[in-house]
């Protein structure tokens, strides 16, 4: 009963909405790289171009997105990793790239692996998309790690990493600052390769209403800039 509610309330407001043209309302729910480093901006322009429309976010999990876009508490999820459900579509926008960053004095810019091991390694909790992909590449390198240190965001990972408390496989738009302004360094590890996707969400069965349609054509074009700019 409350997913057909959801449905019909749905419909109902995607029918106002064409009635008054460039008016509505999109909620969106994003992981925790895109909800804080890339769709904010986004979500800026596309209020300035659509003033008509309100744009509504929250930050969680995939598990998290997976159960608001399902009671139609969210129509749209923009979430780093892979995530896998029967009733939810995704389609990949982007890749991005992990890297290993920390204080320079900490490691060699070449660490041989028992250099590695030795130092404490940073990361957000089991179950975050960077955690499972880093995670996975020491093992294949036969990197282990004897301490670790488990932080629950992006901001406090970059704070322990500016204090020189270790170092942490780190998407690169979470320390493109840092790297940029020399605070931290990138480590280069022989072997490295990690590159982790962002999808779009959506419920399979569910019509978007007309704001979130324009919503989302507009993200993947930014993002299409953004990638396009990168690549120069």
């Amino acid at each position: 009963m409350l997913r057909a509610e959801a449905l019909l309330a749905q419909a109902a407001l995607g029918a106002a909405e064409f009635r008054k043209s460039g008016s509505g309302s999109v909620a969106v729910v994003a992981s925790s790289l895109t909800g804080t480093y890339l769709l904010p901006e986004i979500i800026a322009e596309f209020r300035h171009s659509h003033p008509g429309v309100r744009v509504t976010s929250q930050v969680g999990s995939a598990v998290q997105a997976i159960e608001l876009l399902r009671s139609h508490r969210a129509e749209l999820g923009f979430i780093a990793g892979t995530v896998a459900a029967p009733e939810i579509e995704t389609e990949p926008l982007f890749e991005y790239d992990v890297v290993i960053v920390g204080k320079s004095a900490l490691v060699p810019r070449r660490p041989l692996r028992e250099s590695l091991e030795r130092v404490t390694w940073i990361s957000r909790e089991e179950g975050a998309a960077t955690r499972i992909s880093s995670d996975a590449e020491l093992a294949r390198l036969g990197i282990v790690p004897r301490r670790r240190l488990e932080l629950p965001s992006n901001e406090a990972l970059v704070y322990a990493l500016k204090r020189g408390y270790g170092i942490a496989a780190i998407s690169r738009y979470v320390v493109a600052e840092e790297l940029r302004t020399g605070s931290l360094a990138a480590i280069q590890v022989r072997g490295w390769n990690v590159r982790n996707v962002v999808s779009l969400l959506r419920v399979r069965d569910a019509k978007l209403a007309p704001s979130a349609d324009r919503f989302q054509l507009f993200v993947r074009t930014r993002l299409a800039e953004m990638v396009r700019q990168r690549a120069r």
